[in-house]
């Protein structure tokens, strides 16, 4: 049976737009309720709010946003599972304020039902970004990020760096960094330590679109980096929506051991103390 399908307006004429790619809850939470009822269940919807402002700041409007419904609910809905066609263009932006699901589904070469995947859907939209963010990593899962070895840190990066271009990650108590493996193996110099990716891709077929991705190892310190993007690192967020190629920045930052009513903090109480202070940039040649 053919799906239904709907359009998305192609960007305004005078402006370009973005669009949040948004990933869904674990299955366990989505339960056994009709599906859709529950389309608002997403992942980092308060990271994506955090990151809209910068977005409308530098003069983007909100294009509507991509509901990566996982394959297997998609599957079952049948023609109930609307496909959604986005015209996207070359001025147009494919946010995505969650770790991508790279590796999630396969160690060694064989499929796996890790604790902390992310659910996929097999769009063609995200299959493409998949492949470009390739480009980028070499592993990305829950517990374990590598950068692709064809990222080369400026002079100024190198010495220190370098460190952070393997890292595995905590799984049970947040998302904080267990050991750095990028030059050799060391554990962090300090408590509560942890490292958000800002990612910056142009030129994505079709259309040309943009991808940018946000986010940290867990849902907590995704939330704080972009946080810390909106609040502090604005000039770096305007890099990545500009800069042509491939570009990832990468900020170590410390994960508060409290919890405020308002999310707001003084940005020094994250600021390592020992560590690495300040942004990493790297770049695909």
């Amino acid at each position: 049976m053919t799906k239904a399908k709907c359009s998305v307006p192609k960007s305004d004429a005078n402006g370009a737009k973005f669009f949040p790619f948004l990933y869904y809850t674990r299955e366990r939470d989505l339960g056994d309720r009709q599906f859709t009822t529950q389309i608002h269940k997403i992942r980092d919807g308060l990271a994506t709010l955090e990151a809209s402002h910068l977005f409308l700041d530098s003069g983007y409007s909100y294009g509507g946003t991509i509901l990566n419904i996982p394959k297997g609910v998609r599957d079952f809905l049948g023609p109930k599972a609307r496909e959604l066609t986005v015209p996207l263009s070359s001025s147009d932006v494919v946010f995505i304020p969650t770790r991508p699901p790279l590796d999630d589904h396969t160690a060694n070469g064989r499929k796996t039902r890790p604790r902390r995947s992310i659910l996929t859907s097999g769009t063609g939209l995200e299959l493409t970004i998949i492949e470009k963010l390739r480009l980028v990593f070499k592993t990305c899962k829950r517990n374990e990020i590598i950068l692709h070895e064809e990222l080369h840190l400026g002079t100024a990066d190198e010495s220190i760096g370098i460190d952070y271009r393997a890292v595995t990650f905590q799984q049970y108590s947040g998302g904080t960094i267990e050991w750095l493996t990028g030059k050799t193996k060391r554990a962090p110099r300090e408590n509560n330590l942890t490292l958000g990716y800002l990612v910056s891709i142009s030129d994505v077929p079709p259309g040309g679109f943009r991808v940018i991705a946000s986010f940290g190892a867990g849902g907590t310190e995704t939330l704080w980096f972009n946080h810390l993007l909106r609040t502090v690192h604005r000039d770096c967020f305007g890099q990545a929506l500009s800069k042509p190629g491939v570009h990832v920045w990468m900020l170590p930052f410390l994960v508060p051991d409290w919890a405020p009513m308002l999310l707001t903090c003084n940005p020094h109480e994250l600021e390592p103390r020992v560590e690495r202070n300040r942004m990493i940039e790297w770049t695909r040649l």
